[in-house]
């Protein structure tokens, strides 16, 4: 603990405590990227009434991760665990779910009639972080600011290989089509070894839902072997699979000491953060890594970041650098 002197006051602080005032005096706030407006100097078009396809409980956005520094006390020596290299590109979710179907006229009038009529079939629906792409029956474009769809360039690649009730979590890295660099800092793009104007996706997250809305998660051996069934990336970033005691044990840990938890996070720290990106030809810096915890029925992980990676994105902000993660 750290006691602070402020005046005649005082307050005692602990590692891991949050604030962002003292004495009711702001001292730092988080920096909110100001939102794209797709139609600048104009009002936006009247968007017509849209009808939702989706099927409560079937398709879920991915959570934020939190940091692992602050979570460090979740994880015991006898939890299974998966390390993956993180990779800085944008989010995309594509799930072979339930949703509604687009009925004919008929279809409608014998459902109101009271006839038995099967209203909801398996179709793709797909999204970025934050913005499910083709959410409407009467949606003839999916909803991008930029003219190159990558989600849905993704999305139809992908498509055949995802089974019923399975949703595909994941990162697409490189360049959009136009040479544009999914992301870059400072003006070097991480570009992942990807000629410009190519792209990959990576796959970290698997669920399973049934038609009740009950998910599972594959564990990360069983993503990988379903990845490299089909073909789709995942392995080469996939660092870590096993006991959290055994890579102690491995790593010369002791996790019988009562500071184990702070050892371990210095050796995660010294391992994977402050280094120039590994898969980049750029010379960027490295993001970090994620550590998940294996849980049959939640997906519970935590991201460790380099504070060279945390740094120069703060920079690139400040900058008013775009990238397509916070546009979309």
């Amino acid at each position: 603990s750290l006691n602070l002197f402020l005046g005649k006051s005082s307050i005692d602080v602990t590692i891991g405590d949050e604030f962002t005032e003292i004495n009711d005096i702001t001292i730092c706030e988080k920096y909110i990227v100001p939102v794209r407006n797709s139609n600048p100097g104009g009002k936006s078009p009247k968007q017509p009434s849209r009808i939702s396809r989706l099927v409560e409980n079937q398709f879920y956005l991915h959570n934020d991760t939190d940091n692992l520094r602050k979570n460090m006390d979740k994880i015991k020596p006898d939890d299974i665990i998966g390390i993956h290299y993180k990779k800085h590109g944008t989010s995309a979710v594509f799930g072979n779910v339930l949703v509604k179907k687009n009925l004919k006229w008929y279809e409608k009038l014998a459902k109101k009639l009271g006839i038995n009529v099967i209203d909801t079939e398996y179709d793709l629906v797909y999204s970025s972080r934050k913005v499910v792409k083709n959410a409407y029956l009467n949606q003839n474009n999916s909803n991008s600011y930029y003219s190159e769809d990558i989600w849905k360039i993704v999305a139809n690649e992908i498509k055949d290989l995802i089974p019923k009730n399975w949703t595909l979590y994941g990162e697409i890295i490189g360049f959009l089509p136009d040479g544009k660099a999914i992301q870059a800092m400072n003006g070097k793009a991480f570009d992942y070894n990807c000629e410009v104007g190519e792209h990959k996706f990576y796959v970290y997250k698997i669920s399973v839902v049934n038609p009740d809305g009950k998910v599972i998660y594959l564990t990360d051996k069983q993503i990988g072997q379903y990845c490299e069934k089909v073909g789709l990336l995942y392995k080469d970033t996939f660092e870590y699979y096993g006991l959290v005691s055994d890579f102690l044990i491995k790593n010369e840990i002791e996790y019988t000491q009562y500071n184990w938890r702070e050892k371990f996070i210095e050796f995660l720290v010294g391992k994977y953060n402050e280094k120039d990106c590994r898969m980049c030809l750029n010379k960027v810096p490295e993001e970090g890594i994620v550590l998940r915890i294996e849980r049959l029925e939640a997906y519970e992980a935590y991201k460790l970041k380099s504070k060279r990676f945390i740094l120069g994105e703060s920079e690139a902000q400040e900058k008013g650098e775009e990238n397509l993660e916070d546009s979309e």
